[in-house]
């Protein structure tokens, strides 16, 4: 609170404290549903784009993304499990069969974007993909208005179904062919040596990181992975963000994990309180060595200088 003051000039600005936490403006997810409806790519990358430029995380946008689709598929399920006006409006502009597809995809996207070359182009092409793989063509959806949300009523169109065409190997030029590489093998991580080292390298931002860096290790065996939530961060968890770290989690190992955090104390430091360790005693190493220069030694015993310890600040 005391950053986010400081950094708003004595005042809390909404904009300027979601910049400082990462936060996505529902601003943004509104805007890439609508480009998604209306089949814009265009926009749909204006939208990824303009929310870097504001210092939006782009792996935080396509959470928010699952999020927001989540709830519109319960507000066409029933509009009563949705109070939000702007959920139901998407409810209605959306086929249903089209947010299944959009979520399925916003999901593998989610897990393969540690194997893009960063997380924008995966994003991007992962939004891509939610406009390039709509239902066949042979179907057609009809919206029909029960309680204020759409639900969808599938017509099915005859189609022709084109006869199969035998090609030949050889026919075809090397260069012509298409060779699809073999999946990215990942090795599953047996054991955690360092569960700190461990956190910081998960994706994972905001909340989650939060609960993250105040929690440890109680075990992990045979894909359980039980861990011990500090006290002062139990109000923070909640079943979204213990289903967000479960996904990172399962990323950074490479295989699938059940989860379970309990709440009490731990003889282990968790990785904020290490943090806090390695800064006190990197702080403690740098007022020593300024104490210890003889420069500094020479100037106070001549001109009766002092140094002040609270502008002491260790190298970066």
């Amino acid at each position: 609170l005391d950053q986010a003051i400081a950094f708003g000039g004595g005042k809390l600005v909404e904009t300027e404290v979601r910049a400082i936490l990462g936060t996505i403006d529902q601003n943004t997810i509104d805007r890439v549903l609508r480009a998604l409806a209306a089949s814009d790519a265009r926009d749909l990358l204006a939208a990824v784009s303009d929310a870097v430029d504001h210092g939006t995380d782009v792996e935080a946008l396509l959470d928010e993304l699952l999020r927001a689709l989540h709830e519109i598929a319960l507000a066409q399920a029933d509009a009563a499990l949705v109070e939000d006006e702007q959920v139901r409006a998407h409810a209605r502009a959306l086929g249903a069969e089209d947010v299944q597809l959009y979520y399925q995809i916003g999901v593998f996207g989610r897990r393969d974007l540690p194997y893009a070359p960063d997380p924008r182009s995966g994003v991007e092409m992962t939004l891509l993909r939610m406009l390039a793989f709509r239902p066949a063509e042979g179907q057609t959806t009809r919206m029909q208005n029960t309680s204020g949300v759409a639900r969808p009523t599938t017509t099915k169109v005859a189609a022709t179904t084109p006869k199969p065409q035998t090609i030949e190997a050889r026919t075809t030029p090397a260069a012509a062919r298409l060779v699809t590489p073999p999946p990215v093998a990942v090795t599953p991580v047996a054991a955690i040596e360092n569960w700190n080292e461990m956190v910081v390298q998960l994706k994972i931002f905001g909340f989650v990181r939060e609960i993250a860096n105040n929690t440890t290790l109680e075990s992990y065996a045979d894909g359980a992975l039980a861990l011990v939530l500090d006290e002062a961060g139990g109000k923070l968890l909640s079943k979204e963000r213990e289903a967000e770290l479960k996904r990172a989690l399962e990323a950074q190992l490479g295989r699938s994990i059940r989860l379970s955090i309990r709440v009490g104390n731990s003889a282990a430091p968790t990785p904020a309180k290490e943090r806090i360790r390695v800064s006190d005693e990197r702080q403690q190493a740098a007022v020593r060595a300024i104490q210890d220069d003889p420069n500094v030694q020479a100037l106070q015993e001549r001109f009766g200088a002092r140094v002040n310890p609270n502008s002491i600040r260790p190298k970066v």
